[in-house]
């Protein structure tokens, strides 16, 4: 049996959108992040620091979606063993 071991070839359909989503919100995030703090609009960085949370919850999502399926694949190995 052939294992990858690469997490985007093997991971779920939910973890590859949580890892885009959750990187696009944190780069949507810095830019606005920059945006704001040169032009010294307050409501706009609250905004990126609201999009920055986001996007990191999105990627902790995909970890914890990635467990998931690790623990998964590990249980039914190990009900194949016996």
């Amino acid at each position: 049996m052939i294992v990858l071991l690469d997490p985007w070839s093997g991971g779920s359909r939910l973890y590859r959108f949580a890892v885009i989503a959750g990187m696009a919100l944190v780069f949507l995030g810095i830019v606005l992040a920059i945006i704001g703090a040169t032009t010294q609009n307050s409501s706009l960085i609250t905004t990126a620091l609201v999009v920055l949370g986001t996007g990191i919850a999105a990627h902790s999502l995909s970890l914890l979606e990635r467990v998931r399926v690790g623990l998964r694949r590990r249980a039914e190995r190990q009900r194949g063993r016996k």
